[in-house]
């Protein structure tokens, strides 16, 4: 995360603090899983990839490049998520 933010400083993470996520009868949390960025509503990538070195450098891994309507709708699913 810090790594992503020296590169994009305007972006904005968001974290799920444990107390506000599901837990199952195992005592397991729910976990966020989404892999996709959206850079101002008008351009996004919706992947397979987890953002890890791993994932980006030597996994092979599938992505989409979306355009403004579902980037647009990609953000407002997030902000109603958030």
């Amino acid at each position: 995360l810090a790594a992503f933010r020296a590169a994009v400083p305007a972006a904005e993470a968001f974290y799920w603090p444990l107390e506000r996520r599901t837990v199952n009868s195992s005592g397991s949390y729910g976990a966020m899983h989404a892999k996709c960025v959206v850079r101002d509503r008008d351009l996004g990538i919706v992947s397979s990839a987890n953002l890890t070195d791993n994932a980006l450098e030597m996994n092979m891994e599938l992505g989409v490049v979306v355009g403004p309507s579902i980037a647009a709708r990609v953000a407002r699913h997030f902000e109603q998520l958030i």
